[in-house]
């Protein structure tokens, strides 16, 4: 199997890919630059299996007006852009898309029943 993956450089994404590529599945990191030409990033991602968007910048930082801004960019655009080179594929990739946005309570180990967000 042939799975593209953005957000690489991320917590998750990163961990998954090595977790894929453990498994023995083929990786294709998906670089921020490729999304300049839609071109590239259709070539990129044809012949995929699956597509997972992981992209958005980081929530880990003061939420000022313009970060704001930059967080919904970061999220919305990439994957309006993942979408519309999916859509003009001839055998379109599943496609799996999921961003972040709460912060947990540092030095707890949390999972999905975890309700401290202090």
């Amino acid at each position: 199997m042939k799975i593209a993956v953005n957000g690489t450089s991320g917590f998750i994404g990163g961990e998954l890919c090595r977790f894929f590529r453990a498994e023995g599945y083929e990786v294709v990191a998906i670089p921020r630059a490729v999304y300049a030409d839609k071109n590239a990033l259709k070539n990129l991602i044809s012949g995929c299996d699956a597509v997972i968007n992981l992209a958005g910048a980081s929530i880990a930082a003061r939420w000022s007006e313009d970060y704001k801004k930059r967080l919904r960019a970061s999220r919305i655009e990439t994957t309006r852009a993942l979408v519309g080179a999916i859509n003009e594929l001839e055998n379109p990739p599943f496609f799996i898309s999921a961003s972040a946005v709460g912060i947990y309570e540092n030095g707890l180990s949390h999972d999905e029943s975890s309700v401290k967000f202090d």
